[in-house]
């Protein structure tokens, strides 16, 4: 098995689409936030050496970032060595000419429950400060700073673009 050859597949094809095949950023851009607050569930991968760790997880799409709520987990081994995170949004499959979703890279770091960051992602996901206090457990809040993007959907194609978009995010 050539594992280099297949895993240049997709930047090979892109490298060879033709300009007018990459949509303008802006548009993508609005696909990306609009898919984003549509959803509320994710897959997040973290990982450090031989520890790899896939959590399904609700989050909140908030000014450019991902925010997520957790009482803790396995997903800390990884996030205490590598901040690096992969995370999937997606679609149900419904078939070839319906695939949706998005494929993030980033960044991730915890938000101080100090911090009035902490406070208005509480309240921004109805989270009242007595509710907050009456948890048997704390809760962690986790922040994901998008750098590279994904988008998959079969509908640019109707456009006129390519059915995979990759976005650099602007930190």
């Amino acid at each position: 098995m050539d594992f280099e050859r297949a895993a240049r597949f997709w930047d090979e094809k892109a490298a060879a689409e033709p300009l007018e095949q990459k949509m303008p950023r802006a548009e993508l851009e609005a696909k990306l936030d609009a898919f984003l607050a549509a959803h509320q569930t994710l897959a997040l991968a973290t990982g450090s050496g031989d520890r790899l760790r896939c959590t399904l997880l609700e989050y909140l799409w908030y000014e450019g970032r991902i925010y997520i709520f957790t009482e803790g987990g396995h997903k800390f081994d990884g996030l205490a060595r590598n901040a690096r995170v992969a995370a999937a949004v997606y679609e149900p499959y419904a078939g070839m000419g319906r695939l949706a979703s998005v494929q993030i890279a980033g960044t991730a770091s915890v938000i101080d429950p100090e911090s009035p960051t902490y406070r208005t992602l509480c309240a921004a996901r109805g989270i009242g400060e007595a509710a907050f206090k009456a948890l048997p457990t704390p809760l962690y809040l986790l922040e994901i700073r998008l750098a590279q993007v994904e988008l998959l959907f079969s509908e640019f194609q109707k456009a006129g673009y390519s059915s995979r978009q990759h976005l650099a995010v602007k930190a």
